[in-house]
């Protein structure tokens, strides 16, 4: 058994004011982190996200 961290992290005021938002794009940063494999932490940017419904 393998077992290993994944940390997603958004910025406040950088990323976002909206707390919700903050939220939503922490998990985005996760989801792409567990995707990489290279590291356990990525940082959210608004590249990572892909679909016009993700900035909403």
């Amino acid at each position: 058994m393998e077992i290993s961290i994944s940390i997603g992290a958004a910025v406040l005021p950088d990323d976002t004011n909206n707390s919700d938002d903050i939220l939503r794009f922490s998990d985005v940063a996760m989801y792409t982190e567990k995707r990489d494999k290279d590291t356990n932490l990525k940082m959210f940017d608004k590249g990572m996200l892909k679909r016009a419904s993700d900035s909403k």
